[in-house]
């Protein structure tokens, strides 16, 4: 286990709760590459094409989105980066500004979908529950989505408007219906 803690100081420092119902909800890039590069990697899985040498550089040398946080994070009612997995983020964040975050557009990398037929893996589980990821999830004012767009296009991140915040309680994915998503990332003291 590696732990590190850092201090400096913010103008603005971004913060967990905070979302509003009419926010909508940001993904500094797709999901699930890191969890296939595990399954690679712990599982010995022999894939070899570019898929799985992205995934397992996803791993060995992930890239979070610095530039893209920094400019963007004084229009973010709520953030978080995801390390401990999409649905432990999405959960916390929800929890926290007593909201409820409704999921519209699974934000996973091309390939995943594939790797977990081809591998019989949960799709969900490698999008959702490894973690390791290192995308910053945040929300925001409706109003501010373009200016939002122009600070991604200028940093070259690949963000993903992936839902929104509604009244309510609780984290749901939709499918054919409102799936409740279950907190299964990674949890410190539990």
């Amino acid at each position: 286990v590696f732990h590190v803690c850092l201090f400096g100081s913010a103008k603005k420092i971004p913060k967990r709760k905070g979302a509003k119902p009419g926010d909508l909800i940001f993904a500094s890039g797709p999901f699930g590459l890191t969890g296939a590069g595990l399954q690679i990697l712990l599982k010995k899985i022999k894939a070899k094409d570019g898929f799985a040498k992205a995934a397992i550089k996803s791993v060995l040398r992930p890239s979070p989105r610095l530039k893209f946080g920094l400019k963007a994070s004084s229009y973010f009612t709520s953030s978080m980066d995801s390390s401990d997995g999409l649905s432990a983020t999405l959960n916390e964040m929800a929890r926290q500004s007593k909201c409820k975050f409704v999921v519209e557009n699974i934000p996973f990398k091309k390939g995943v979908e594939q790797f977990a037929k081809s591998y019989k893996k949960s799709f969900d589980s490698l999008v959702f529950h490894t973690g390791e990821e290192y995308e910053i999830v945040f929300t925001v004012p409706a109003k501010y989505k373009s200016k939002i767009n122009s600070i991604a296009k200028t940093t070259k991140t690949p963000i993903l408007e992936i839902g929104k915040v509604i009244k309510g309680t609780g984290v749901f994915v939709q499918k054919d219906k409102l799936v409740k998503l279950k907190d299964l990332g990674y949890h410190h003291f539990k």
